[in-house]
């Protein structure tokens, strides 16, 4: 799941090619990382802002500032890459 501001013009993009990488980077390693790619399987708003609340709370123990309007981006992972020290991780 992603969360994005609803104005982010890389919605349209995801709306007209549903094709998504996705990079996540371990801070102390910038070599150590792994690359999901997959399908988008899902857009909506989230006027409350409650996707973007779960994400949050998750990774900052805070609720989402600021408080504008969001969107969530679901997505299938086709498949994925690590490297580093993650590269023979399954």
């Amino acid at each position: 799941m992603l969360s994005m501001y609803s104005s982010a013009i890389r919605l349209n993009n995801l709306r007209s090619n549903p094709a998504i990488s996705l990079t996540v980077f371990d801070l102390d390693d910038w070599y150590t990382h792994v690359n999901l790619l997959g399908d988008v399987t899902d857009i909506h708003e989230d006027p409350e802002l409650e996707d973007a609340d779960k994400l949050a709370v998750r990774y900052t123990g805070k609720p989402f500032e600021p408080r504008v309007s969001c969107t969530t981006v679901l997505f299938r992972v086709n498949r994925w890459h690590t490297y580093g020290r993650l590269r023979d991780a399954r």
